[in-house]
């Protein structure tokens, strides 16, 4: 039986779990890990260290934790795999084809309720529309 305690002291040691949730407009979320019953913390500045400013639940990640007297904490994301998320639109461009096209662009808005929005390519006014499913598959949630 665990009672909640990380069982290595050894700062290198490693854990896998998934990412209960994540919420980027609070800066943190959790980590579940079987075999333990309290969560480990996420905070967004380890996302950072990774060049991420949010990460979408159910990602299995490897990382390094501590513990201390306010709980368990990640400390460092040492791999991830994202959950697969099937296209569920026919009409949307398969994976493949949107990576070969890509442009840099910024957000003219994006509703996370509807899940869609629509970006403009720099120096073109023409809108793009970009689905959620798309922002998931890159590791983004909004």
């Amino acid at each position: 039986m665990n009672d909640g305690r990380v069982p290595s002291t050894d700062p290198n040691a490693i854990l896998s779990g998934k990412v209960k949730w994540f919420d980027a407009s609070k800066g943190f979320g959790f980590i579940t890990v079987p075999g333990f019953e309290a969560d480990f913390l996420l905070h967004q500045n380890v996302l950072h260290d990774i060049g991420r400013d949010t990460i979408i639940d159910e990602t299995v990640v490897e990382f390094k934790y501590s513990y201390s007297a306010n709980g368990l904490r990640t400390t460092e994301i040492v791999s991830m795999i994202l959950p697969q998320d099937p296209i569920d639109h026919d009409d949307v461009a398969a994976l493949g084809e949107v990576c070969d096209q890509r442009v840099p662009a910024r957000v003219k808005w994006f509703d996370g309720q509807k899940g869609y929005g629509f970006v403009n390519r720099y120096g073109d006014g023409e809108d793009i529309f970009i689905g959620a499913n798309i922002l998931k598959r890159c590791g983004l949630r909004e």
